[in-house]
């Protein structure tokens, strides 16, 4: 198919796609998925949130080609608008007021805070971190049998990176600095208005000289830093022990 029939097919959706955005619909993340309020025009209410690959959400997309755009979306045309859609979505701050969500969803982030009220600093492997996790998490009742918990430490790395804005909302910044051995997992408290790190009831924890067991397992980090920016993880056969 030449390059000018590419074009023909695909301008459908792109009229589409701008007459939506230029409603200014609402597109943010609340609990960690991807959402548009309904109806989609916004002067209208009461506005109801819906995650995008609601079938109601479909609907109400395809109604607004056809009666704004008068195009009949495919489903290849229909899938790649709500795709840029969840896009804009998930670049969108994370709301404060959802942070309460999170924290119901997300009890990594609960053993991260229960973790951090005792250290300012934690700068570990990713092995080594999951470990305290563990223990954290079970010393307090916290499910770690939910989807949403990391099982090995690649998982926990890219787990980290989708809950950035929720470590930022409750105060502590997350890198990935690259040590000798193996990429280091730093979490932080961040500094007050005044310039000053708020202050810790201990000194930062820091990790143990890391086994050669360790090391591997923290290599794959790397090998995992492009399926993490798609908030994916690559298919393998068995898991890594920590």
């Amino acid at each position: 198919m030449s390059a000018s029939s590419d074009t023909a097919v695909s301008k459908p959706s792109h009229v589409v796609l701008k007459s939506l955005l230029d409603l200014s619909p609402q597109l943010y993340v609340r609990g960690f998925q991807p959402v548009i309020e309904l109806p989609l025009d916004n002067d209208r209410a009461p506005c109801q949130p819906l995650g995008l690959r609601n079938h109601r959400v479909e609907a109400a997309i395809c109604i607004h080609a056809w009666e704004s755009c008068k195009v009949v979306l495919n489903e290849t045309q229909l899938r790649g608008i709500i795709r840029v859609l969840e896009g804009i979505a998930l670049n969108a701050p994370l709301r404060p007021d959802h942070i309460d969500l999170a924290l119901d969803q997300e009890p990594l982030l609960d053993a991260i805070s229960l973790m951090m009220s005792k250290h300012g600093r934690i700068d570990m492997t990713g092995t080594q971190l999951l470990r305290e996790l563990n223990e954290i998490a079970a010393a307090n009742g916290l499910d770690q049998r939910t989807s949403r918990w990391p099982l090995d430490a690649s998982q926990l790395s890219r787990m980290l990176n989708e809950l950035d804005q929720c470590l930022l909302l409750l105060g502590f910044q997350f890198t990935r600095p690259r040590t000798k051995s193996a990429r280091s997992l730093v979490i932080e408290s961040l500094p007050d208005d005044d310039g000053t790190e708020t202050p810790s009831p201990s000194s930062s924890l820091h990790s143990c000289p890391v086994s050669a067991t360790e090391r591997q397992d923290d290599a794959g980090d790397d090998d995992n830093d492009f399926w993490s920016q798609l908030n994916l993880t690559p298919n393998k056969e068995g898991e890594s022990q920590c």
